[in-house]
Order: structure tokens, then sequence, then C-alpha cells
């Protein structure tokens, strides 16, 4: 659904609403239906270059799942590396790795970036201290999975996009949600401008739409609980 279909239907119960109020309603609504449903995942892809380390992360990620190297799950590493990546000091400290290994991990670095490494006994010496971990010494795809954040919506330009961009986002905040995303966050937009005390105020309508918004929620809970639901039976057909 487009965000004006929406301020149009929103508008159906709270006629002179100011657009600014509607915006933030909308807002709250999505933010509202990410932390209780968790239902705002997606994946990201890039290639590693060689002796590099670190890659930004989007800021609309908020968790990660899995992260795979070449289509192989490679697990968080657990502990600190004592020698960080060169890419962070001068020139002369420069190492280029000369061994490949495809034993490979990830981690978050402080700065909010994500770093891909590989272990190899005895990778980096430096001031007599020894790692057993390198940056990457190949080219290969690194996939993510994780939970993202909704951007803030509010603009003029804003009017002809998706509510919750459908499609045609190549960014973090890209996913196909299920209809109950859009109807939960319209939902909760009525709700909480007619709780705004004034001429838009109305109670029971207040209550009405949070009943709305609720099940909304749990029907969203459970469309996530089976989406991420797998099993390894294999059943017999006959033919």
């Amino acid at each position: 659904m487009k965000i004006q279909r929406a301020i149009d239907y929103i508008k159906l119960y709270h006629r002179d609403i100011n657009e600014e109020i509607l915006f933030d309603m909308l807002n709250e609504g999505r933010w509202e239906f990410f932390k209780s449903t968790g239902e705002y995942r997606t994946t990201i892809k890039f290639s590693t270059v060689v002796n590099k380390r670190y890659y930004d992360l989007n800021q609309g990620i908020s968790k990660i799942f899995t992260v795979y190297a070449n289509d192989v799950k490679i697990p968080m590493l657990q502990g600190d590396i004592i020698i960080d990546d060169d890419e962070w000091g001068t020139p002369t400290n420069a190492v280029t790795t000369s061994s490949t290994s495809n034993d490979r991990y990830w981690y978050v670095s402080n700065s909010a970036k994500i770093g891909i490494v590989e272990k190899l006994p005895n990778a980096i010496t430096r001031d007599e201290k020894t790692t057993n971990y390198q940056s990457p010494s190949s080219i290969y795809e690194v996939t993510i999975h994780y939970e993202g954040i909704p951007r803030t919506i509010g603009t003029a330009s804003d009017r002809s996009a998706f509510l919750w961009n459908e499609s045609g986002d190549s960014s973090a905040n890209a996913f196909t949600p299920s209809d109950t995303a859009v109807r939960a966050t319209i939902n909760y937009a009525i709700k909480e401008i007619a709780l705004i005390p004034g001429a838009n105020q109305d109670l029971k309508l207040a209550q009405e739409f949070q009943s709305k918004f609720d099940k909304a929620v749990k029907e969203s809970r459970k469309h996530v609980k089976n989406r991420s639901r797998s099993t390894g039976n294999i059943v017999q057909t006959h033919f």
C-alpha cells in the first residue's frame, strides 16, 4: 500500500488531523509493530576484498541472525582478536596474507562494522604477539540474514512510496511484509490519534483499533514463528 492511500484511509476517521501528527503516528505504528513481532527480516550481500577485514553495516540492521560465506554458514567469533586489522594502522604495518583458509568467522566491531576473518595457525605476528586470525585472503560472497529497522517516513516525496517499502528498495530497509504489517500500522495510527485530547478524541474508536492492532500483532507473531520453523522429515510418496 502506498503511503498516500494509507493517509486517505486514516482521514476517513480523522478528517481534520494535522498531517505532521499523522506521519508521527504512522512512524510509531511501524516501530511498535517491528518491536512486537520481529517480522522485519531480510538479507544483504557483498563481496570481500583481499586484506580488507571490516565492512559497513547499514544503519537499518538491528540484529544479525546468520552469516554465510560462499553459501556456507560461518560462526560468530567468540572473544577478541589481539592484533587488529592492518587497515586501521599505518602503511608500514601492512601485512599481505600469503596463505588461505576456509575456516571463516564474523564479528561486529566497536565501530559497528562487520569483521570477516580467516583462522590460520600463527597468521600474524607483531610486537611479539601472535594471532591465528587474518583478514580475507580471497574474494568471496558474504550474505547476512538480519532483522532490520524501519526507516522514518515524513516527507512529501514519501507519499508515492510504499508504507513498508514492499518493492524497489535495495537498501537494508527492504523486505516483503505480510498484509498484516500494513494493516497493523494503520490501525495503530488511527488508535493513537483517537487518544489525542481535542476534536479527534474518541476513546471508543481507540479501543476498537487497539484490539485490531493487537490481533494483527498476534497474527504476525504466528507468521514469523511458522516462517522460521523447519524440519528434516522426509515423507514417503506413492505415485
